[in-house]
């Protein structure tokens, strides 16, 4: 199973509802898929649950990522067993909760502590991962999409070590424009530092994960467009963010970049769906899963047709640049 990390620097980019789309989408492409959500605020949880059904989980401490943490984190030598919940047939989720927020400290702690290598703080930095790949092989996922929170918090840093492939949600303003020059720098180091940290204390029972978090490139969203273009005022910030990208988040030196007008680590320019997305939480479906009973109707039509396909195409591209295998 590979396991591709949503990351950014700031909200409202529209990570999470990246995120649900293609969790929906490639179960139809033949992908079984593990959705975990990693941020506290639950957003996705609430996306493919719904709040009362969320909250009764919660209340059960079930099927949450926290719920399986318990027994580590009470002490214990290792996780609980995942008990992932089913959405469709060949999509499973792992819900968030804002107890989550209770591990900061003690993930902070566990980081340090591996620098004197502690052998139970590598358990507990390495605990997400095993979260991961244990609910992973109890559904037969092919890929795991991690819905990870804003900022470089030590609940992120621990979860990008779950992650084999890293992708950046982007919009067109200063906000994403900044946060790849924070994400990127911090990420390339904590890459780095995680390898040196495994290296001293060898592979051991902890199931150390690799730490790969190898980016992929970046999902620019709502954008709009006028008779095929972008807004001016929207190019101003896109046409900035591929030498931000390359240099910030690959490491690439600016005299090094490509000066064509094609960049590679650009996986797709979603457009600005207008009030299909509020039409989707009422409906809670994806967008492209609107009919005209959920008030998709005249121009709205061809607009879900048009969304399908944009999510169609992204979702065949990632599986192909994270080398997804497809169950036969």
């Amino acid at each position: 199973m590979k396991t591709i990390a949503f990351v950014s620097g700031t909200g409202g980019a529209g990570k999470t509802s990246l995120v649900y789309h293609l969790a929906h989408m490639l179960p139809r492409l033949g992908y079984p898929t593990l959705a975990v959500d990693l941020d506290p605020l639950a957003t996705l949880s609430s996306l493919l649950l719904g709040d009362k059904r969320l909250e009764e989980m919660w209340d059960e401490g079930t099927h949450t990522v926290l719920s399986s943490l318990a027994p580590l984190m009470d002490g214990q030598e290792d996780i609980g067993r995942p008990n992932p919940f089913v959405v469709t047939e060949s999509l499973w989720g792992l819900a968030g909760e804002p107890a989550l927020w209770s591990l900061d400290g003690p993930l902070a702690e566990a980081r340090f502590e591996c620098h004197s290598g502690e052998r139970s703080a590598f358990s507990r930095l390495s605990a997400f991962h095993r979260v991961v790949q244990r609910a992973g092989q109890e559904t037969k996922s092919a890929v795991a999409l991690l819905d990870l929170g804003s900022g470089l918090g030590s609940i992120n840093q621990t979860a990008l070590l779950a992650a084999d492939f890293l992708v950046f949600p982007v919009a067109a303003d200063t906000f994403s424009l900044h946060g790849l020059k924070v994400l990127g720098p911090f990420i390339r180091q904590w890459r780095e530092e995680w390898r040196h940290l495994r290296q001293r204390v060898g592979n051991s029972s902890a199931e150390l994960p690799e730490g790969r978090m190898a980016p992929v490139g970046y999902v620019a969203l709502r954008l709009n467009f006028f008779q095929g273009r972008r807004t001016r005022f929207q190019a101003q910030w896109m046409n900035q963010i591929p030498a931000v990208y390359a240099t910030e988040v690959l490491g690439v030196k600016e005299t090094e970049i490509p000066r064509d007008d094609h960049d590679e680590s650009c996986l797709a320019l979603l457009r600005n769906y207008g009030s299909l997305m509020s039409m989707a939480q009422e409906a809670r479906k994806p967008m492209f899963d609107l009919t005209p009973a959920d008030g998709a109707v005249g121009s709205y039509a061809p607009l879900v047709h048009e969304c399908f396909q944009d999510f169609e195409g992204l979702a065949t591209l990632l599986v192909m640049q994270c080398g997804v295998e497809k169950p036969t």
